[in-house]
């Protein structure tokens, strides 16, 4: 949990808030800069955090979890489930 996030890591579930109250999904960190990350949930959609105290409060959502409404997590369901847009693939 101590390491820093990096592209290509799944956030679980709803991630406390962290990316605005209607965010349930889990999602793929596809950039991310020294105070700033970008992450892209199955749907295709993005969310954006910035700051160190949000970027540090995400790491805790690395580990697997249940969504919301009592759901497995992404991590249980098909590959082709996960990430339909293919991996990360920018960092800058």
């Amino acid at each position: 949990m101590d390491q820093p996030i990096a592209v290509g890591d799944i956030l679980h579930g709803y991630c406390g808030g962290r990316f605005g109250r209607d965010h349930y999904t889990c999602c793929t960190v596809e950039a991310l800069g020294p105070d700033w990350l970008v992450a892209r949930n199955p749907h295709g959609e993005l969310s954006f955090a910035s700051g160190e105290a949000d970027l540090t409060a995400l790491r805790r959502y690395r580990q697997r979890t249940v969504d919301y409404d009592g759901v497995p997590c992404c991590e249980d369901r098909p590959a082709w489930q996960q990430f339909p847009y293919g991996p990360p693939t920018h960092r800058h």
